[in-house]
């Protein structure tokens, strides 16, 4: 009902509308007055306003113009120009000259340098007919002594293999007995003088030589003279006796046993260090 009322309404309205605008054109009719009738007035219907649909303006499309293709010129090719060869001239070939050898001076002659000691000018010195070189010196103490000794050049190193202990064997029998003094004569007149064998008396055999010696007083000159016999007979003249030679055998075996031990060791070593394959190794130990 709501609905017919809203049209009833409505028709009203535009036929109120249209009569208006009709109105205002046509020429004013002759109003016949008419007795109306007396209407019962019906309730209005107050009519909901309708909401007029607005209605959304269309954007309008803006066309995007289009942009022209511009032609991009195409570069023209631009010949590369080719490189030249340029031709490197080849180096002429500079002969080097060859250094002219310099002759080298050859180094003067430099003397030999005198490598002998010099002689203590108190000592003097000489050589007998027979070779034998002597060298004297005095001495104010021991007071009225005189030490002689025998320098033998001749040791440990000139033996052979088969004759290693000889040099000190010899050493040995030369207080044994010689052409002029028979056995223990030698060591029995030393000691009658005062000598103590040993310290007084005695020898030593080195590589290179063997020494003896002897120290006797100088009061009485035939002492003097016996003692330079005793060092002849020490020089050439010793006997070897062959019963003496079988006693002094185990005496110098026994010097050899009591040698042995650390020091005998040591220096068998060391020597063998200093000297290596000469013959001042222990092989030529004497």
């Amino acid at each position: 009902m709501k609905a017919s009322l809203k049209s009833g309404v409505v028709f009203s309205f535009i036929a109120l509308l249209l009569s208006t605008i009709i109105a205002c054109g046509e020429p004013e009719p002759t109003v016949v007055t008419v007795p109306t009738a007396t209407a019962t007035p019906m309730p209005t219907a107050t009519a909901t306003p309708v909401p007029t649909a607005t209605a959304t303006p269309t954007p309008t499309t803006t066309a995007t113009p289009v942009p022209t293709a511009t032609a991009t010129p195409v570069p023209t090719a631009t010949a590369t120009p080719v490189p030249t060869a340029t031709v490197t001239p080849a180096p002429t070939a500079t002969a080097t000259p060859l250094p002219t050898a310099t002759p080298t001076p050859e180094p003067a002659a430099t003397p030999e340098p005198d490598t002998s000691l010099a002689f203590d000018p108190l000592v003097v010195r000489g050589t007998l007919s027979n070779g034998l070189s002597y060298y004297i010196r005095h001495n104010e103490e021991p007071r009225d002594r005189a030490q002689i000794a025998l320098a033998v050049k001749a040791g440990s190193v000139h033996e052979e293999d088969n004759q290693r202990g000889l040099a000190h064997f010899v050493e040995h029998m030369a207080f044994n007995g010689t052409e002029r003094f028979a056995k223990q004569e030698i060591v029995e007149y030393l000691e009658s003088i005062g000598n103590v064998f040993g310290p007084d008396v005695n020898a030593r055999t080195g590589f290179d030589d063997t020494l003896y010696w002897v120290e006797i007083p100088t009061e009485d000159p035939e002492i003097t003279e016996t003692a330079f016999r005793i060092l002849s007979d020490w020089a050439y003249g010793i006997s070897f006796d062959p019963e003496e030679v079988e006693l002094e055998r185990g005496v110098v075996l026994e010097e050899w046993r009591l040698s042995q031990g650390f020091s005998s060791r040591l220096q068998d070593n060391l020597l063998r260090l200093l000297f290596g394959d000469s013959l001042s190794t222990p092989t030529g130990v004497p």
